[in-house]
């Protein structure tokens, strides 16, 4: 957060910390204006300033705070493909007789498509841009479903809670806050990211973990975990009509849904998983010029 990243930086440099590593994952800022945008991008600025090294979880983002002037050309670095965390793939597994079982369990058909949601439900997620496009979609394709999963911020979950109200029981189903989301997820057919600015998406990657193909918005960081038209779709962010569009195509389309699946899962396999990314982290603090880390 800006005001952590601020107050980390800052005392490290007046404690004379001889290394001082900062990561950009997702500016606040964004989608603000006026002075309140100035100001943040202010401190960023800052935070840059005093850091001796550093880090940005993304290519797309990178490129983003080099044209806002936050960073120059050559002053950040991303590990890898990007990603903060990497995957843990001993839980989050593609298994697909177990997905049948969890999903007669919890009640769904063999025909029924499950679009999920999975992350932290604020406007700020695109969440109202995801329900106007699911209502589309479901007024054509009666065997739509959505499952959303997290935890309400600023009372966009209640909101949810009155528009799944709209649809009979179990076309729309909500869970708050869960620590293993990957009990639910592995019954979803696409998973949806509409956010209005990310850092990464690391749940695109979790989804993908589990043969789960995604729809996210063309936007910095989400444009890094999905690779457009091969392992999922990217959409025009804020654009309901593009979204339900998207979410039409791989509805009807349980070809395409496998094969994007498919891609999803062998990228994160072998450039996603949280040993590889871990060890990338290691290898890049052991390369910094202090004798604490040989």
């Amino acid at each position: 957060t800006p005001k952590a990243g601020l107050l980390g930086i800052t005392a490290s440099f007046f404690a004379r910390t001889p290394i001082r590593i900062h990561t950009f994952q997702g500016e606040f800022w964004k989608n603000i204006s006026g002075h309140s945008r100035i100001f943040f991008i202010f401190l960023d600025k800052i935070v840059a300033f005093l850091s001796t090294n550093i880090l940005v979880v993304s290519e797309s983002e990178r490129d983003f705070l080099i044209k806002e002037k936050i960073l120059k050309k050559g002053q950040a670095k991303v590990l890898g493909e990007g990603t903060i965390g990497g995957v843990d793939l001993n839980r989050f597994v593609k298994d697909s007789k177990n997905r049948q079982l969890v999903r007669l369990k919890e009640g769904y058909l063999n025909n029924e498509i499950i679009f999920a949601y999975v992350g932290r439900l604020n406007s700020e997620k695109g969440l109202y841009t995801l329900m106007d496009a699911f209502s589309s979609v479901f007024s054509n394709y009666s065997n739509a479903r959505l499952l959303i999963i997290g935890q309400d911020e600023d009372g966009t979950g209640e909101k949810l809670k009155y528009f799944s109200t709209k649809f009979a029981s179990g076309v729309v189903t909500i869970f708050p806050f869960m620590r293993n989301p990957e009990k639910k997820l592995i019954i979803a057919d696409i998973l949806v990211l509409p956010s209005f600015r990310e850092g990464f998406g690391l749940v695109i990657m979790e989804a993908a973990a589990m043969g789960i193909t995604s729809i996210g918005s063309n936007i910095y960081g989400i444009s890094d975990a999905i690779q457009d038209g091969k392992t999922g779709l990217l959409f025009s962010v804020g654009d309901c009509n593009d979204l339900g569009s998207k979410m039409k195509k791989l509805l009807t389309s349980k070809e395409e849904r496998i094969k994007l699946g498919n891609f999803a899962y062998k990228r994160v396999v072998k450039s996603f998983s949280q040993d590889l990314v871990l060890k990338q982290f290691i290898k890049y603090y052991k390369s910094l010029p202090y004798k604490q880390f040989k």
